[in-house]
C-alpha cells in the first residue's frame, strides 16, 4: 500500500480532530472495508475504488475529491 495526501482540505471539527475525505483504491474487497472502517470510525469520509481506472473517476467527480488516500500497489 501506498498513501498519499494533498494538504489544505482537510477540515478540523470540534476536539481539535481533522476529517478528510479519503480514496481507498483496493481490488481486494476484504481489505478496502477493513481500511473503511478502520477509517469511517476515526471521522473520515471514506470513498473506495477496485482499480485505478476507477479511482481516478472517483476521484474526480462532483463530490469533494480526497485529500487523502491509500493505494495498493502490489
Amino acid at each position: 500500500m501506498l498513501g498519499f495526501g494533498v494538504a489544505g482540505n482537510v477540515r478540523a471539527r470540534p476536539g481539535g480532530f481533522d476529517v478528510a475525505n479519503i480514496l481507498i483504491v483496493d481490488d481486494d474487497p476484504a481489505v478496502q472495508l477493513t481500511i473503511r472502517l478502520l477509517l469511517e470510525r476515526a471521522g473520515h469520509h471514506v470513498t473506495a475504488a477496485g482499480d485505478g481506472r476507477k479511482g481516478l473517476r472517483r476521484n474526480s467527480m462532483p463530490a469533494p475529491a480526497a485529500d487523502d488516500g491509500t493505494i495498493d500497489v502490489a
